[in-house]
């Protein structure tokens, strides 16, 4: 029968084959608890800028007035998440994709960065909102996802949302915003693009109405 010392194997090569065979050991039950999830990537909306050739006397004068913006979502969309909605109803959205912001905030700040570059509006905030020359835009998100086909290819952007715009000693003007964008291919970037499309179009829909 032979025994260990007939090998004449060190000991302290012994060590290290336990070393590392521990060590082969220890990384693979490490990579089984590692993510196989695509990295995160967030995707930039551009607000409004710049200014019309012909503005009418009303926005000419939107310098003087102070605004307060306030939007909110209705429930499902309060997500930093880029969602998408299938034809049975089920809402989702893409994987590894995210707006920079959840989409009160992002809205609220695109908003109020387009009413100051392109009209020259002076946004404020609730704190320094007192002064009684004051407008208030606010308004509820109803849609602001893709619209997924039957074969699940994203076909469209849908955006969509309804509020007032009041301000002191002035009659309350009811708002309604809607916008359907086409998307070019089932790329992410396409379908972003479709967003800022679709985005700019609403914008513009919303100055139109407030003016």
């Amino acid at each position: 029968m032979l025994k260990n010392r007939d090998f004449g194997v060190p000991r302290s090569v012994l060590k290290l084959c336990l070393v590392v065979c521990a060590t082969l050991v220890l990384n693979g039950c490490a990579s089984l608890t590692k993510s196989d999830a695509a990295p995160i990537t967030i995707w930039w909306l551009e607000p409004l800028t710049g200014s019309e050739p012909a503005l009418s006397d009303a926005a000419e004068k939107a310098g003087d007035i102070n605004v307060l913006v306030n939007v909110t979502v209705v429930p499902g969309l309060n997500t930093a998440n880029i969602l998408n909605l299938s034809p049975n109803a089920e809402l989702s959205h893409y994987s590894g994709a995210r707006w920079a912001g959840e989409l009160p905030e992002l809205l609220n700040s695109l908003v109020a960065r387009t009413l100051t570059s392109r009209d020259g509006y002076q946004v404020v905030s609730r704190r320094d909102s007192r002064d009684l020359n004051r407008c208030v835009l606010q308004f509820e998100v109803k849609a602001f996802y893709a619209e997924l086909n039957q074969a699940g290819s994203s076909e469209d952007v849908h955006i969509a949302f309804s509020g007032e715009y009041n301000c002191a000693g002035a009659a309350n003007r009811l708002l309604k915003v809607d916008s359907r964008t086409p998307v070019k291919t089932n790329q992410l970037s396409s379908i972003v693009a479709s967003f800022q499309t679709g985005l700019n179009a609403s914008l513009e829909q919303l100055l139109t109405q407030i003016r």
